[in-house]
């Protein structure tokens, strides 16, 4: 469905009403293929959209929505949006979220329509909303982006119907498909994050609206079929989110840690025969040891050359992260829509069309709403409940992350020391050794003194190894990053909080406006600083190669 909102003054002029039927024409054109059964939702206002409209919108098969002050009588629709407000600014900016297009004929005049026209005009522009708009003095047509008389072209209208025929974010995508070794990687990730999960669990604040058997208060005017579809909705793409990331992350695990299992291979492989060679065993059998240890190193050191080139881990990642990223927009979409309050969802969406197409096709709802004080004090207080829920979890991540960032930094700096100590050693076993001989009966065949001397040549390749293994899981598991990320969100949300605990105790001066503002507010943190930009660190990163 895509949404257009029509504004200003059509009247009865031909030639005028011409002209938006060919631009409506080109929408269809391009959005709706031939085997597509597509439908085009207008949304008026009697603030914004003078009668004559009425007739246009009757004429077709589309669906029409009203939104409208509470107290105004207005026209009729298919679905209705009432709100209980004294500011015209609160519809216009409803409309704006709501539309993908917005079509307005303007006499070029701030007086039209007591400036509801050149209102919605300068919304419009603000919040990035596509509009169209139509002299009805000159008859010409205009888009208002950059500028306010940017000449119309339909090759930009193209451009902004083509994200709605790109592919959504499918359920089918990253389908099961096995990787060696992998139950290895799985079984190691999550016993290193199990050890590392906080022993004290936080007081956590329940997310009632979330929640299956949640039923609003009995003047809480909350649409029940919109707030179900989207929690299933989210439910299904958390899911799919928790589901990949655990592979994903499970593969990253993997990958970080295989290096020293190679060095540990080919360690195996050098020194096998010198330093085992004194155990009963067949003939040559330590020699056929450390020849498999070389083989294994070699095999593993393909194993992950093609794990890195893998394009099912590349599909995880991506679609790990958009399906998160779905989850968290539908999270604050949940505590607005059912009441009937419409966030900006491009903005939301960070501009990424295949969530913006996603979330939309899942919000988009013919119902009716009424938006009042009483339904809006409810949504505040469990909107408070969801930022409650977000600080605890925020919380016990940031200290889970802390705790393995310390230990590891603790674990790196040591064997980096220990490491460079056992080089040092080894250098000075070398050069003693040209003086001073070790007494003593022969080990697996060869000198007490290059029996030694094996030992630190075998330390001396693994302890910084170790320490290079330390590194690799700071840099590569992204520890650090997701400790900086959920800690600047605990305190973000925090503020949040406490502006929604300040509005509830304001109760008298609570305005629409307020709640807008508000939300927007929300969405920002939530999902612009937070989901938007954990989205792209997501997606960028990659499984490094040798």
């Amino acid at each position: 469905m895509f949404n257009i909102t029509l504004a200003g003054v059509l009247g009865n002029d031909a030639k005028l009403r011409k002209t938006v039927d060919e631009i409506v024409g080109q929408v269809k054109a391009y959005i709706f293929k031939k085997d597509d059964v597509g439908t085009i939702k207008y949304f008026v206002s009697d603030e914004y959209s003078d009668i004559s409209w009425k007739e246009k919108t009757d004429l077709s098969d589309n669906h029409l929505c009203v939104v409208s002050k509470k107290s105004s009588c207005g026209w009729q629709g298919d679905s209705r949006i009432s709100v209980e407000t004294s500011v015209r600014y609160v519809i216009c900016e409803m409309l704006c979220h709501r539309s993908d297009l917005v079509i307005a004929v303007w006499n070029e005049t701030v007086t039209e329509m007591d400036g509801a026209t050149w209102e919605m005009i300068q919304r419009a522009r603000s919040t990035g909303i596509p509009l169209v708009w139509i002299s009805s003095v000159s008859g010409k047509v205009y888009w208002c982006e950059n500028a306010f008389y940017e000449p119309y072209t339909p090759e930009k209208l193209k451009r902004i119907c083509e994200l709605y025929t790109e592919k959504e974010v499918e359920e089918q995508d990253g389908e099961e498909k096995h990787i060696p070794l992998l139950f290895v990687g799985k079984f190691l990730y999550e016993s290193f994050m199990k050890r590392h999960s906080p022993k004290e669990k936080c007081d956590e604040c329940t997310d009632f609206v979330m929640q299956d058997e949640f039923s609003g208060s009995e003047n809480e005017r909350i649409n029940e079929k919109q707030r179900k579809k989207l929690t299933e909705a989210f439910k299904i793409f958390d899911s799919r989110a928790v589901q990949f990331s655990r592979k994903y992350k499970a593969v990253i695990y993997w990958r970080a840690i295989l290096p020293i299992i190679c060095t540990c291979f080919i360690a195996f492989g050098y020194y096998a025969e010198s330093l085992l060679g004194f155990i009963p065993a067949p003939e040559n059998f330590w020699a056929i040891v450390g020849a498999c240890g070389f083989l294994i190193y070699g095999g593993l050191n393909v194993y992950v050359y093609m794990l890195s080139k893998s394009d099912t881990l590349n599909k995880w990642r991506k679609v790990s992260a958009d399906s998160r990223f779905v989850a968290e927009v539908l999270r604050v979409m949940i505590h607005f829509e059912p009441y009937g309050i419409k966030l900006n969802l491009k903005k939301l969406c960070g501009g990424n069309n295949r969530i913006y197409k996603t979330v939309k096709l899942i919000s988009d709802s013919d119902e009716s709403y009424v938006i009042d004080r009483e339904s809006v004090k409810q949504l505040l207080l469990h909107l408070d409940e969801m930022l409650g829920n977000q600080i605890c979890y925020h919380k016990a991540s940031a200290e889970k992350y802390e705790k393995i960032v310390k230990k590891l930094q603790v674990l790196e700096k040591a064997f980096l020391v220990v490491g460079f100590l056992v080089v040092l050693f080894r250098a000075f076993l070398r050069g003693i050794s040209i003086f001073f001989t070790l007494t003593g009966d022969p080990v697996g065949g060869i000198s007490l003194n290059e029996f030694v001397v094996t030992v630190a040549n075998m330390l001396a390749l693994v302890v910084p190894a170790v320490a290079s293994y330390y590194t690799a899981k700071l840099g590569q598991c992204n520890f650090k990053f997701n400790y900086d990320n959920h800690n600047n969100m605990e305190k973000a949300v925090s503020n949040l909080s406490q502006r929604v605990k300040n509005i509830v105790d304001r109760d008298s001066s609570m305005t629409m406006e307020m709640i807008g503002t508000l939300g927007e507010d929300i969405a920002s943190a939530m999902l612009i600083d937070d989901a938007s930009g954990w989205h792209q660190k997501y997606i960028s990163s990659t499984i490094k190669r040798l």
